[in-house]
């Protein structure tokens, strides 16, 4: 065999023995990345976190998506995000368990139902009888000093029984979303008025946008290990009624009046539009601390949002701006 014949054929056996270890060791790096799992995945806050995650974090660790059904149009969104996997996952469900092994972090996204503190803590047991290592779970500003209210009392439960089940957790707190004001969205269109609430116009209330909950919930399950224990209020800034109505005035070039309904009033309302009971008096007993102005709604430190984040919080002006075509 002749030398030449030799040098080439060492060369591509070189070649293929170093393209064949880099494989193992990109293989071998992918296996050993951290498991985070979104149960909740498809409402709000839990679309913005897997987003975050995976625009952000998609190299650092792998991420799964829990839906109770893979095929609906609310999850048609989350498909088309890189690095993430959707599974089938309903929150409450007996068979969880064999959902979570391997699983490094769980974000435990709290669904609107009533029976939603019962949902959560069977979930997290399920979580800890399968070894997930950190549970995050989502809950309410000022929780538990509203415990006798129908929202904080729920999530009174919840944050309890998180922090009592032996397993490293986190709480974080959002307040009112931003979003909610698509609830008045007809009375702004039709009637120039942002009407429906039971709020008074001056009275400031916290508020969040999802996206900046989303881009905080995602730096703190990436880096679940610093966060064991702590509770942290995600609050985007603090408005009034009369703001977003000003807001509103500007971004769509004609006046938006404040319209403020009683409590009564604001019951009926929403009542006919099929809200049920539980759901209307937790609102209600809400707009009473607003307008009270009550400590538990009052929270002064707004640094954890952008602390966790790494970003500045979405301005009001910058969020009616987005959303006024939807209002024309």
């Amino acid at each position: 065999v002749e030398p030449s014949f030799l040098r080439v054929a060492l060369r591509r056996l070189f070649s293929l023995v170093v393209i064949r270890k880099s494989i193992y060791i990109a293989l071998t790096a992918m296996a050993k990345l951290p498991v985070v799992f979104i149960i909740g995945a498809s409402g709000q806050v839990g679309t913005a976190t897997t987003k975050a995650l995976s625009e952000k974090y998609g190299g650092k660790v792998k991420i799964r998506a829990g839906v109770r059904d893979p095929n609906v149009d609310k999850a048609d969104s989350l498909k088309a995000l890189s690095n993430v996997s959707l599974v089938k996952a309903t929150m409450g469900a007996d068979k969880l368990e064999e959902t979570f092994k391997d699983v490094d972090a769980l974000f435990i996204v709290t669904p609107p139902t009533e029976d939603r503190a019962e949902l959560v803590t069977k979930t997290a047991r399920s979580a800890k009888a399968s070894g997930v290592k950190y549970i995050l779970a989502l809950s309410v500003e000022g929780a538990s000093e509203m415990s006798d209210t129908p929202f904080g009392k729920q999530f009174t439960e919840i944050e309890t029984n998180v922090r009592e089940l032996g397993v490293p957790y986190g709480i974080v707190r959002l307040p009112y979303f931003l979003d909610n004001i698509f609830m008045v969205k007809e009375s702004i269109q039709k009637h120039q008025k942002l009407s429906g609430w039971p709020i008074k116009e001056d009275k400031p209330m916290s508020a969040i946008h999802p996206k900046d909950a989303g881009l905080a919930c995602a730096s703190l399950l990436v880096d679940y290990e610093n966060h064991n224990g702590k509770i942290y209020n995600l609050i985007s800034h603090r408005l009034s009624v009369g703001e977003i109505a000003r807001e509103f005035s500007s971004a769509l070039g004609k006046e938006i009046e404040v319209e403020t309904m009683t409590y009564d009033e604001s019951r009926r309302i929403l009542a006919s539009i099929g809200l049920p009971q539980w759901r209307i008096d937790g609102f209600i007993a809400f707009c009473e601390q607003v307008n009270t102005q009550s400590p538990a709604l009052n929270t002064t430190d707004l640094s954890d949002l952008e602390r966790l984040s790494g970003e500045k919080p979405t301005t009001l002006k910058d969020y009616t701006i987005a959303v006024a075509p939807t209002f024309m």
